[in-house]
C-alpha cells in the first residue's frame, strides 16, 4: 500500500499534464476552426460573368420572342408576338426611361416615358393620330387631345397653379381660351 501511495503524486501529476495539454488542444483546434471560417469568409468564390453584345430569348419553335441588346442611346428590351412582330420596347435612352407598345400593325400605342423632360404618356389611334398626351414638368402638367384628322384639339393645363383650357382649330391656332381668350394656356407652355 505505500508504493500505491507514493505513485499517487506522480500519477495526479500525470492526469494535471495531460489535462493541459487536452485543454491547449482544443483551444488549439478552436482557433484553426474560427481562422479557417473566417479565410473562406474573405476568399471571393468567383462569380460566373456572362459577356454578350445580345442576349435572344426563342420559344420551342426557335423563333425569336424576345432580345435584349444594347440600342444608340441605351439599353433596351424588345418583345415579339407569336408572329414576330414587335409589340412592346422598354429602353433607356439620353432623356431617360421609355417604354412603349405597338399593335400587331407595327402602329405605336401607347408610349410612357421621360422624353419631354418629365413623365409622359402618350397614347394615340390605330394610324398613329388622334393623340392623348399627358405630361407633368416642373411647376407644370399638360393634358392634349389632338383630332384623328389634325383638324383641331384640346389642350388642359395647370401653370404654376393657374389652369386653362385652350381649344384649337386645324391650324393649331386657339379658337377658345377658358378662362381667359387674350391669354390661352398653350403660351405658359412653350
Amino acid at each position: 500500500m505505500n508504493r500505491m501511495t507514493s505513485d499517487l503524486p506522480d500519477l495526479a501529476q500525470r492526469v494535471e499534464k495531460l489535462e493541459k495539454a487536452n485543454r491547449r488542444l482544443k483551444l488549439a483546434g478552436v482557433l484553426v476552426l474560427i481562422v479557417g471560417y473566417l479565410l473562406l469568409l474573405r476568399v471571393d468564390s468567383p462569380k460566373p460573368t456572362i459577356k454578350a453584345e445580345a442576349f435572344i430569348l426563342r420559344d420551342a419553335n426557335g423563333e425569336m420572342r424576345a432580345s435584349l441588346h444594347m440600342g444608340l442611346e441605351g439599353p433596351m428590351l424588345l418583345l415579339r408576338d407569336l408572329n414576330g412582330q414587335i409589340r412592346a420596347i422598354l429602353g433607356v435612352g439620353s432623356n431617360g426611361p421609355k417604354l412603349s407598345l405597338f399593335d400587331a400593325n407595327d402602329n405605336l400605342r401607347m408610349m410612357l416615358g421621360t422624353i419631354t423632360g418629365g413623365p409622359t404618356l402618350v397614347l394615340s389611334d390605330a394610324n398613329e393620330m388622334g393623340q392623348v398626351t399627358l405630361i407633368a414638368l416642373e411647376g407644370r402638367a399638360a393634358l392634349t387631345i389632338e383630332d384623328p384628322n389634325q383638324k383641331g384639339g384640346l389642350l388642359l393645363a395647370v401653370v404654376e397653379g393657374a389652369s386653362g383650357l385652350d381649344f384649337f382649330d386645324a391650324n393649331d391656332k386657339v379658337i377658345f381660351s377658358v378662362p381667359d381668350s387674350t391669354r390661352p394656356v398653350s403660351i405658359y407652355l412653350e
